[in-house]
């Protein structure tokens, strides 16, 4: 595996503990980005968009 597939899958596991600890699960990309940032985890935005997507986190409305 390489290290950064190692890295995204980090990545997704740290985005669904964030996704299933938020109160109504509205976490979308963009706030997505905001707390990993706020945690320390830098990435771009269009990597966290791309693996919250294929991860199928997706926020509700």
């Amino acid at each position: 595996m390489s290290e950064r597939a190692r890295e995204s899958g980090e990545l997704i596991e740290e985005m669904k503990t964030i996704h299933s600890k938020s109160h109504h699960r509205a976490y979308g990309s963009p706030r997505m980005t905001t707390e990993l940032r706020k945690r320390g985890v830098i990435w771009s935005d269009n990597r966290v968009a791309r693996l919250t997507s294929r991860s199928g986190i997706q926020a509700r409305f």
